[in-house]
């Protein structure tokens, strides 16, 4: 399903907007889902790089939801990813020291605050590559990302 599938479906649902989405799957933290999903939902949980091969641990979420259901998408994304690496650091589970990535992010007002950013970096990025000066211009382009970052 892409994208814009997606998100077409979440909002014809009967929900108003979702407290959260959850992926377990790789490769789905970027700019372009969360600002598609943050039209309909408060929190995403996703990966911006793989998933260890045995996924999320489902038990510790879901037990803790059904004791509190109506817990904060925010505090449900913390254990998701507090459960996940408990998960993966037990020694006894099959998939001990299996590596991966998962992330919450606040989708609120994610769009106005992406825009001025990504913005931006287009413009390094355009700047960088178009015009060469006398050193490389990827070793220029690195140079002022890391200057931004400080």
């Amino acid at each position: 399903m892409s994208v814009g599938a997606l998100a077409k479906a979440l909002k014809q649902s009967n929900v108003d907007r979702f407290d959260f989405v959850n992926f377990d799957a790789c490769l789905m933290s970027s700019v372009e889902i969360a600002a598609v999903l943050s039209e309909c939902t408060d929190y995403l949980i996703l990966s911006p790089e793989t998933e260890p091969g045995y996924g999320q641990e489902y038990v510790t979420w879901l037990d803790a939801l059904a004791k509190e259901p109506g817990m904060d998408g925010y505090e449900l994304g913390k254990i998701i990813v507090d459960a996940m690496i408990a998960f993966y650091e037990d020694e006894t589970t099959p998939g001990y020291l299996q590596s991966g990535t998962l992330a919450v992010i606040n989708t609120k007002n994610f769009k106005d605050r992406m825009v001025a950013p990504v913005t931006e970096l287009a413009g390094i990025m355009d700047r960088e590559l178009t015009h060469i000066g006398k050193n490389n211009a990827l070793l220029n382009f690195e140079d002022e990302l890391r200057s931004q970052a400080a």
